[in-house]
């Protein structure tokens, strides 16, 4: 809506969507290296306030995979209604009323939101097992498709990001800590629309953890059962079984 009003603004009438298209995408595809260029733009500096220029001068201090995460739902949420709004703004409308997005997945592939293709909702087993007796619980959340694409950037695999996640249809991880110790561990389990994207998926995933322990001895495990793949990262190499044996154990449904 504020784009559709700048541009009628400034040229007096609302441009044609093959028009508009081209502005969305160009914004859509902007990363933090493109968009610090632009902010850095005489032109863009000279209309900007001083609280704006202030503002702006802390980007480069913002953690990448935090500031992918700010942007990516300002200009993914962008392209998303755009592509929605094709199907005309009744269809807009139920973004807000009868049918949210249900992952980011939905806004990363508008597809996704008008099949309703919800995702796999993933739910761990108890975290009380023996195995599990030395660790306390720190955080258990969905990651999802678009930070897990921050993931493969952080460690190097920018080229990997978006082609190794796509097919991503569930996620759920666990993070604890080994009482009286700082070791971490992360249990992680992931699902796929297709064994070829679990597949692709855990070939990258590896790596990852090639790059991200490069120089370390770090217990890790990763293991592709057909559409799913489980990840295990920290412990002792004596546990990974234990750990990879509780992470089968978890239970999955369609989310509704």
């Amino acid at each position: 809506m504020m784009l559709l009003w700048l541009i009628k603004h400034s040229t007096g009438q609302i441009p044609q969507r093959d028009v508009l298209a081209g502005a969305i995408d160009m914004q859509t595809n902007m990363n933090m290296e493109t968009l610090r260029a632009s902010l850095k733009q005489p032109q863009v500096a000279a209309i900007m306030g001083e609280d704006m220029k202030t503002a702006m001068g802390t980007v480069d201090k913002i953690p990448p995979f935090l500031f992918d995460a700010l942007i990516g739902a300002y200009f993914k949420g962008l392209a998303f209604v755009f592509a929605v709004e094709e199907k005309g703004w009744k269809e807009v409308e139920k973004l807000y009323t009868v049918a949210p997005p249900a992952s980011m997945s939905q806004v990363l592939h508008p597809e996704k939101w008008l099949a309703r293709q919800a995702p796999m909702r993933i739910k761990l087993p108890a975290l009380n097992d023996p195995a599990l007796r030395d660790w306390e619980l720190i955080d258990a959340n969905v990651l999802g498709e678009f930070r897990l694409r921050s993931v493969f950037k952080a460690q190097g695999l920018a080229a990997d990001a978006t082609t190794s996640t796509t097919g991503w249809d569930g996620d759920r991880y666990a993070v604890l800590k080994r009482k009286d110790s700082d070791e971490m561990l992360l249990l992680f389990y992931t699902t796929w629309e297709s064994e070829a994207d679990a597949n692709k998926f855990a070939g990258a995933y590896r790596r990852v953890l090639a790059n991200k322990y490069s120089g370390a001895v770090e217990p890790t495990r990763v293991l592709q059962k057909s559409k799913d793949v489980l990840i295990v990262e920290g412990g002792s190499e004596a546990n990974l079984d234990a750990m990879i044996a509780l992470l089968g154990k978890s239970k999955l449904a369609r989310a509704q």
